[in-house]
């Protein structure tokens, strides 16, 4: 005799995976989906949706940059291999006994800071490539209003990303870090993004 399905229990279990991953329900998580395509998709993520998504990306990073398994490294940082999987699917390449590697690239959207257009903001990147030239582009500016990076540094940078002036000059830098553009990120976070629930 065939073994009777346990809807309820099926069911259960999504609804924990739904709220591991940061949504309320089921039906939620299937409707935000699981690539966000741009800066209203990622938006409109529950807060708690972004933080998961936020540590699979940094799993996957983490992975592509020490060419280790995406598996030990989620293993490390007791995240579920599920919710690895399900975030950034996209970003990894098939798995081979039992080991899977991250891409050399992907498309997954992901948001930086960085100071475009004379203030601080946050921008959405296509690309890992891009992602990756952002965080270099916010390390040097960060690092210059910390006394850590000099001038030539800052003229080492490329003039723009993504069509917007890149803020190059040490001056303009200093100014916004006195006005607290450098500290305050969760601040400038809120009112570029609002409250999230």
């Amino acid at each position: 005799m065939a073994r009777r399905r346990d809807h309820g229990a099926e069911y259960r279990a999504e609804v924990t995976r739904a709220h591991r991953r940061g949504f309320s329900s089921p039906h939620a998580m299937r409707k935000a989906g699981r690539y966000p395509k741009d800066l209203a998709a990622w938006k409109a993520l529950p807060k708690q949706a972004q933080k998961s998504r936020a540590e699979a990306l940094s799993i996957q990073r983490q992975a592509r940059r020490d060419d280790a398994p995406v598996e030990s490294v989620a293993a490390d940082r007791a995240f579920p291999k599920s919710d690895l999987h399900w975030w950034v699917d996209q970003g990894l390449g098939p798995t081979r006994h039992c080991k899977t590697y991250a891409t050399e690239a992907d498309e997954l959207l992901r948001v930086r800071p960085i100071a475009l257009d004379h203030d601080v903001t946050f921008v959405a990147t296509r690309t890992s490539g891009e992602a990756e030239l952002a965080d270099h582009i916010w390390d040097v500016q960060w690092r210059y209003v910390n006394g850590r990076a000099t001038q030539a540094e800052l003229d080492r940078l490329p003039r723009t990303f993504r069509g917007r002036p890149v803020v190059r000059d040490g001056p303009e830098l200093l100014q916004l870090g006195l006005a607290g553009r450098f500290a305050d990120l969760p601040e400038i976070y809120g009112e570029l993004f609002g409250s999230q629930q």
